[in-house]
């Protein structure tokens, strides 16, 4: 029984797993994935036919990945100060261009609604107090600021992920 048995018959089994946990504790995918082949093959070792399906057994060993992930956590919070959103501050509009930026943006649809909506909040400012020292924008004070307006916490990633990857990629071309 265990000969027939193979990894790629499992694999979507643990990259799913990997994917799961590598969104909950910002860790890398690949990493989790690779430590779920090993204990894939550490199962494969130890599984007994008489006690259980090898899919049973090995999606309860798969729970050792949260301990992995645990350990290797890597700090949730990402920090960004206004001025780092972009890799180099040079090109820093003053508000206004940043403004008909926005428009064009808005107008070209090259970002979700959702996702504009927290472009134009950061870019604003609206989470500064006014007459207080600026602090740097987090994840975590975005994700409070949009989940008390009843957004899901997946949308909020979400959204600050294409966030990052439009700025990193079609910011520069304005």
């Amino acid at each position: 029984m265990v000969e027939n048995i193979s990894f790629e018959s499992y694999k979507r089994m643990i990259w799913k797993r990997a994917h799961k946990l590598s969104k909950k504790y910002n860790i890398e995918w690949d990493d989790i994935a690779s430590q779920g082949s090993l204990i894939f093959v550490k199962t494969l070792k130890k599984f007994d036919p008489s006690k259980s399906s090898f899919s049973t057994y090995l999606y309860h060993s798969l729970r050792d990945l949260d301990n992995y992930c645990i350990k290797n956590q890597k700090n949730a919070e990402v920090e960004l100060d206004y001025d780092s959103l972009i890799s180099v501050n040079m090109y820093l509009p003053d508000i206004e261009s940043f403004k008909k930026m926005l428009k064009k943006v808005e107008d070209n649809r090259e970002l979700s609604k959702q996702s504009l909506e927290m472009l134009k909040y950061i870019i604003e400012r609206e989470w500064e107090v006014p007459g207080k020292r600026p602090h740097k924008v987090s994840f975590s004070m975005i994700a409070g600021y949009f989940k008390s307006k009843g957004w899901v916490a997946s949308s909020v990633r979400d959204c600050w992920e294409e966030l990052h990857i439009w700025w990193n990629t079609y910011y520069l071309a304005y």
